[in-house]
């Protein structure tokens, strides 16, 4: 059998906070790119974006049994970003959004968009994850050598995601 060519992380990702959608399974370009919309993928350090899914297991066995059975049961996601600082006086008279809107408390969406490069606009027919989030309290990463500054943030999954949102075409 010869081998099958992988898929690779490095630039196909672009994520971006939205502060409010009307479908989440069927977001708009519009919506995606409305004031108030940031584009995170290059804040975010190269293993900075968790999306973690786990299931619970349902205990299915009877009595009569003599194994433990299960079904899937619920899912629940960890998810969370870790973003570099941004430098705000060679970014002036811009700011860091990031840092200064996602706050403890800020309620959102989270869109991540794969498997396509991360300077492709978004368009019609994309495939994407929507995360209906609620930001937590930030933890800025403990002073190193030779480090850019950062913060990871974590964020809690206030709704059903659409795992399988696709753009709605014009």
């Amino acid at each position: 059998m010869s081998e099958m060519p992988g898929l690779v992380h490095d630039g196909m990702y672009k994520v971006t906070w939205v502060p409010t959608m009307a479908d989440i399974d069927s977001p708009t370009v519009a919506e995606l790119t409305a004031a108030g919309a940031i584009d995170l993928e290059c804040q975010i350090t190269p293993d900075g974006l968790g999306r973690e899914a786990s299931d619970e297991s349902v205990d299915t066995s009877r009595l009569c049994s003599v194994f433990s059975t299960m079904q899937v049961g619920r899912t629940s996601f960890e998810v969370s970003l870790t973003l570099v600082r941004l430098d705000e006086e060679a970014i002036a008279p811009a700011t860091d959004e990031a840092y200064h809107t996602l706050k403890k408390g800020t309620r959102g969406y989270l869109v991540v968009r794969d498997n396509l490069p991360a300077g492709t606009a978004y368009a019609a027919a994309q495939e994407l994850e929507v995360f209906p989030v609620q930001c937590g309290t930030r933890s800025k990463a403990n002073p190193a050598a030779n480090e850019l500054q950062t913060f990871t943030l974590p964020l809690f999954v206030t709704g059903d995601p659409a795992l399988e949102a696709v753009i709605a075409g014009p």
